[in-house]
C-alpha cells in the first residue's frame, strides 16, 4: 500500500470491543495510517489502535482510568518513542 507523508504522523485510535465502531473498520483505518505491521521486524509504527475490553462507544465516560493510562502513555512517547517504549 502506498504511503504519503501524512500517514507517517502519529495517530492513536481507541475503540471498545462493544463499540458501535466495528473492529474491522478500526483496523482498516489503522492500516490507512501506516499501522498493522510486524513491529518486531519493522519497528512499532506511529499509528496505534487500542481496543478496550468490555467497553462501549462512550468508554471515556465510564472507563476514565483505563483510557487516561493509554492516552497519556501514547502522548508521553513523543515523536521518537513508541507504545512499547512508553509503557516500559
Amino acid at each position: 500500500m502506498p504511503t504519503s507523508p501524512d500517514t507517517q504522523r502519529r495517530h492513536s485510535s481507541r475503540v471498545g470491543d462493544c463499540d458501535a465502531v466495528k473492529l474491522d473498520h478500526a483496523v482498516k483505518f489503522l492500516r490507512l495510517r501506516g499501522g498493522d505491521v510486524n513491529g518486531d521486524f519493522t519497528g512499532v509504527p506511529a499509528s496505534q489502535l487500542a481496543v478496550f475490553p468490555g467497553t462501549t462507544h462512550f468508554f471515556g465516560l465510564a472507563r476514565t482510568e483505563l483510557v487516561l493510562d493509554v492516552v497519556l502513555k501514547f502522548l508521553d512517547a513523543g515523536t521518537s518513542g513508541s507504545w512499547a517504549t512508553a509503557s516500559a
